[in-house]
C-alpha cells in the first residue's frame, strides 16, 4: 500500500508510522483509505453519540428524582395549608359567633 522511506540509511520506518502520498495510490488504495476514515469518524461518533445519549438519561434521571422531591415537598405544604385553613375557618366561624353575641353586622 505504501512507499518505504528510510528515515536513516540503516533504519527503514514500518509502513503505519511512514506517510502515504495518496498521489501514488491506485483506486482500490484510495477506496480503502477513505473507508477506514469513514470507519474511524463513525466509530467516533456512534462512541459521542452514546455518551450524549447517556449524559441525557443521567439528567432526566437526575430530573426525575428532582421533580419527585419537589412535588413530596408541596404535598406537605399543601397538607399544611389545608391543616392551617381549616383552623383559620374555625377561627373566622368563632370570630362571626362573638360578633353576633356584639350585636355587630355579620360580614
Amino acid at each position: 500500500m505504501s512507499e518505504v522511506v528510510p528515515i536513516r540509511a540503516d533504519v527503514v520506518a514500518p509502513d503505519f508510522i511512514t506517510r502515504v502520498d495518496i498521489s501514488k495510490m491506485n483506486d482500490e488504495q484510495l477506496e480503502t483509505l477513505i473507508e477506514m476514515i469513514k470507519l474511524r469518524r463513525m466509530s467516533s461518533f456512534v462512541i459521542y453519540q452514546q455518551t450524549v445519549n447517556d449524559r441525557e438519561q443521567i439528567a432526566i434521571e437526575k430530573a426525575a428524582i428532582a421533580v419527585d422531591k419537589m412535588c413530596d415537598q408541596i404535598i406537605k405544604q399543601l397538607n399544611t395549608v389545608d391543616k392551617n385553613m381549616e383552623k383559620l375557618e374555625t377561627q373566622i366561624n368563632k370570630l362571626r359567633g362573638l360578633r353576633i353575641q356584639a350585636g355587630l353586622n355579620i360580614v
